[in-house]
């Protein structure tokens, strides 16, 4: 279900971006560097959650508990 609705909101939100792109309202240079933008994000996010799990797993190796 939760898959289907995912489907569901990311088609929704491409029929947007294609809207806003026919009718001018966003480049295509914006919409390029809204991604690279939201690429890096991500990324940043990512190596975050990595070094946290690492000191979760460091914590709870040393008696700590949840």
């Amino acid at each position: 279900y939760a898959e289907s609705e995912a489907q569901e909101d990311f088609e929704n939100k491409m029929t947007y971006i294609e809207e806003l792109l026919g009718t001018g309202a966003l480049t295509m240079n914006e919409l390029a560097e809204t991604i690279k933008t939201q690429q890096y994000e991500i990324s940043q996010l990512k190596k975050e959650n990595a070094l946290l799990k690492t000191k979760i797993v460091k914590a709870l190796s040393q008696g700590f508990k949840l």
